[in-house]
């Protein structure tokens, strides 16, 4: 997929104890949890073609973990389409036609719409399996740095 392709997108996971933990991390602390989070969602992904990378971002001057799935579909299997999607209708063909397409037998089908397709989440599953490690790896640097006894 050429960079101008490239979409990215992203889970909220709002978790008040790792909020409150990297607020006062370092780049390199959040760096590590997004890795460790961006390697677990690739191996739950059900169809890989594109990348699961983590990455520190800047903004307004604080910095924080990022988990970015960049392909095209992430968000839609994550989340499901159609009559399994946000939406919760069916897929339609826009003007009152028909959708049309070949199978990987190179069958053709022609239908007017579409169940759609259920969700396959692997972002909020890979942040709910990593949490006890982004918890650690936060307090660990504190440790390293003498700060342990912020966490109790």
């Amino acid at each position: 997929m050429a960079k101008s392709q490239t979409m990215q997108y992203f889970v909220k996971f709002h978790d008040k104890e790792i909020m409150k933990l990297a607020s006062r991390a370092s780049d390199d602390s959040k760096q590590e949890t997004a890795d460790a989070v961006a390697k677990e969602a690739a191996g739950r992904v059900r169809w890989p073609h594109g990348e699961i990378v983590g990455e520190v971002r800047h903004k307004s001057g604080k910095s924080f973990g990022v988990v970015a799935a960049k392909f095209a579909d992430a968000i839609l299997q994550e989340y499901g389409t159609g009559l399994y999607g946000p939406k919760k209708k069916r897929i339609k063909a826009k003007g009152g036609g028909f959708l049309r397409w070949r199978d990987d037998d190179g069958t053709w089908h022609q239908v007017k719409s579409v169940s759609g397709m259920q969700p396959h989440p692997f972002l909020r599953p890979a942040l709910e399996a990593k949490r006890p490690e982004m918890i650690e790896i936060l307090k660990g640097k504190f440790r390293k740095f003498g700060m342990g006894g912020l966490f109790k």
